[in-house]
Formats: structure tokens, sequence, C-alpha cells
């Protein structure tokens, strides 16, 4: 059951971001208003959370309570090759300091 959670958020992150609605690691609004409807019938409060679910580490979290041996860096570059690193050092640096 879990395991398939990560795939879906691994794949909902891919859609979005193929159909322009997450740019470089973020919702982008301006794509997401013009939608008359997202995939899935996500709200565009999904399209952030999805995003959440990626770099702010709760998929991550997710695997360790699984138990399961997953490579993480491999999974971040294919989904942002470019700005991974990047992404994951700044939502969870805005993750701590809104706590």
């Amino acid at each position: 059951m879990l395991i398939e959670v990560i795939i879906q958020g691994v794949d909902d992150y891919r859609l979005l971001r193929e159909m322009g609605m997450i740019l470089h690691g973020r919702p982008n609004y301006a794509v997401i208003n013009k939608c008359e409807r997202l995939p899935r019938n996500m709200g565009a409060d999904e399209v952030e959370g999805v995003c959440g679910f990626i770099w702010e580490g709760w998929m991550e979290r997710l695997i360790e309570f699984a138990e399961l041996k997953v490579r993480l860096i491999p999974i971040y570059q294919k989904l942002e090759p470019k700005r991974w690193a990047s992404l994951i050092t700044t939502h969870r640096n805005r993750s701590a300091t809104s706590r």
C-alpha cells in the first residue's frame, strides 16, 4: 500500500511537470489557473502538496516508515535534473522555519 502511494506521488509530479503545472519544483499558478480541469480532479492546493511530497521530505519519511531500501537521489535527479539539490535544501529550510 505505501509503495503505491510513493509511486503515485512520483507519477503525479511527472505528469504535472510535463503539463507545465510544476515549474522548477514549484506550482506554476499561471498555468494552473488557466486549466479548466486538473488531472485526477486535483485542486490547485494539491499541486503544492505533490511538490511538498517530493521536496519537503514526505516521500523520504514514508519510505523510511515502510522500511524500504530505496535510493532517493536518482529519483530526485530524474524529476528535476538541474535543480534537485537546491530544491531539497530550499523546501526543507522553509518547512523547518515554519514549525
